[in-house]
C-alpha cells in the first residue's frame, strides 16, 4: 500500500528502492527512545500496541531509518528537510520535491509530525489508513466494533 511513498532521505520511491535490491526496514515514525522519555517509562518496561501498531509505522531504506534514530518527529523533519535541499536537480525518476510531499506520500499528517503530537498524530493517520484501505478496497471498511487501542 505504501510501495509508492518516497524514501524520507532519498525522495525516491520505496518500489525503485525495492528493484534495486536495497534493503528496506519498518520504521517506528514516534520512536520507540522518545515515547518512553515522553512519557517517562524505562523501556524494558514499555509496552504499547499503539507504539507497535501499523498506525506507527511506515517503509523506509534501512540507512535512512538508521540516520533518524530515536529522535521525535520534529527534529528529523530538520533533517529530511536538509536531505530534500540536497536533491539533484535532475533526475531519472520522479522524487518528492519538499518534505511534505515526502510525508504525505506515507499518509502521515503532517502537522501533527510537526507538533510531535502522537494522541492526534494516531487518530487522524489510522483515518488515513482507513480510507486507502477502502479505496483499494472499493467498499468501506466496518468501524463499528473498532478497538481505540488498535
Amino acid at each position: 500500500m505504501l510501495i509508492d511513498a518516497y524514501d524520507f532521505n532519498t525522495g525516491s520511491t520505496i518500489r525503485s528502492h525495492i528493484l534495486n535490491n536495497e534493503k528496506i526496514e519498518i520504521h517506528h515514525i514516534f520512536p520507540k527512545a522518545w515515547c518512553c522519555e515522553k512519557h517517562e517509562i524505562p523501556q524494558n518496561k514499555f509496552r504499547s500496541s499503539q507504539f507497535n501498531s501499523i498506525i506507527n509505522k511506515t517503509p523506509l531504506l534501512a540507512r535512512t531509518n538508521r540516520m533518524i534514530g530515536g529522535e521525535a518527529p520534529s527534529k528529523y523533519l530538520d533533517k529530511i528537510n536538509t536531505w530534500s535541499m540536497q536533491l539533484p536537480l535532475f533526475q531519472e525518476e520522479p522524487r518528492a520535491d519538499t518534505p511534505e510531499d515526502k510525508l504525505n506520500s506515507h499518509l502521515i499528517p503532517v502537522e501533527e509530525f510537526q507538533d510531535d503530537d502522537s494522541e492526534e498524530f494516531f487518530e487522524k493517520r489510522k483515518e488515513f489508513l482507513l480510507k486507502k484501505i477502502e479505496k483499494v478496497m472499493g467498499k468501506p471498511v466496518n468501524r463499528e466494533n473498532e478497538d481505540s487501542s488498535d
